[in-house]
């Protein structure tokens, strides 16, 4: 889980920071990748296999690589999950390094059966 390294309360000018202001500029610890979609992922019909997400020993170091990379680019034969990965990926980032993001797939369907 996300832990907070704390920061000193006392203002250092005139104008106190709020709570969220002071919350912006904490450094957080977080989860590798892999472990936190091992933990939070949960599969539907729209993947191959349903239930708790358990990643091949194969999946773990592309998973676990946008925590060291600005960019990573998946390369691999049909049905090896690239897909899954990807969607790890923008899960991760949303989760623990919270910004704006937004995922977009071709068909309506998929959205309806990942997100049942």
């Amino acid at each position: 889980m996300v832990e907070d390294i704390q920061i000193s309360q006392k203002p250092a000018h005139k104008i106190p920071l709020r709570e969220s202001e002071i919350n912006a500029f904490l450094i957080r610890r977080s989860e590798r990748p892999s472990i936190c979609a091992q933990t939070h992922f949960r599969l539907t019909t729209a993947y191959a296999r349903n239930g708790e997400l358990t990643l091949f020993p194969w999946q773990v170091e592309p998973v676990d690589a946008i925590a060291e990379y600005d960019m990573v680019i998946l390369c691999g034969a049909v049905q090896t999950g690239k897909s899954l990965i990807a969607e790890c990926h923008l899960a991760w980032i949303i989760d623990c390094h919270p910004m704006n993001a937004m995922i977009c797939y071709a068909k309506t369907d998929t959205v309806k059966n990942i997100f049942d």
